[in-house]
């Protein structure tokens, strides 16, 4: 059910914002240390690919999916960001999101949190949640994400937008406060914010970031009717 929520909330998103779609041009940046494993040959590369790229912690993943219909034509770009302990691949599938990518056009992330939960579970630092006084710095992995799919693939840069499920839910939230400046919007399913240090003080210094750069970003938040919270 919180999947299916997950699904629900990202495509409002998407249809929110799109009124204010306008193509980039695409970029060139050059990742170091980067390499790619293609699941489909090179070239327009539509279909699912799975990416590799090194990291101050080790090898991050991520699972990418371009829609058969692209053409080089800019297209907005989502994440779908799994919660804790959760497998990334399984995730993109199992909330539909692979298929809305297909049916509706956009181009899919859905990356891989970093095993760092009591070192067995996948987990994001999105802050108090969920790998407290780690150096992972997983904003920076969204950004570098953003930077490499840019480098390799047409992407409007004014719709990148998030949606997350728990502590992917966190993440997205963390991100809207954190890089702004990259992420147009969001949708929280069973998320809250938890910048650090947590509760007000961190609420307070999610709306400094924006105020830094002049502006919010929308955000659904969505908890389930059954949820007590």
């Amino acid at each position: 059910m919180q999947r299916t929520l997950l699904l629900v909330a990202a495509l409002s998103v998407i249809g929110y914002v799109a009124a204010s779609a306008s193509f980039s041009e695409r970029t060139s940046v050059s990742m170091m240390n980067h390499f790619t494993r293609r699941a489909t040959p090179p070239g327009n590369a539509s279909g699912e690919i799975e990416h590799s790229m090194q990291r101050p912690e080790g090898t991050r993943h991520f699972w990418s999916y371009v829609p058969t219909s692209y053409t080089g034509t800019a297209l907005p770009f989502v994440f779908a960001i799994h919660g804790l302990g959760d497998d990334c691949h399984s995730f993109g599938h199992n909330t539909g999101m692979v298929n809305e990518a297909e049916k509706r056009g956009f181009i899919l992330v859905y990356p891989c949190g970093w095993v760092g939960f009591f070192w067995v579970e996948t987990a994001w630092n999105s802050g108090t949640c969920c790998m407290e006084g780690s150096k992972v710095d997983d904003v920076q992995f969204f950004k570098d994400m953003v930077q490499f799919m840019t480098s390799n693939f047409a992407i409007d840069s004014k719709r990148v937008y998030l949606s997350g499920f728990s502590n992917g839910a966190f993440m997205t939230e963390t991100l809207l406060c954190k890089a702004s400046d990259v992420f147009k919007a969001g949708a929280s399913v069973s998320g809250t914010t938890v910048v650090l240090p947590g509760n007000d003080e961190g609420m307070a210094n999610c709306d400094a970031d924006h105020k830094a750069v002049g502006f919010n970003r929308p955000l659904f938040h969505l908890h389930g009717t059954l949820d007590p919270v």
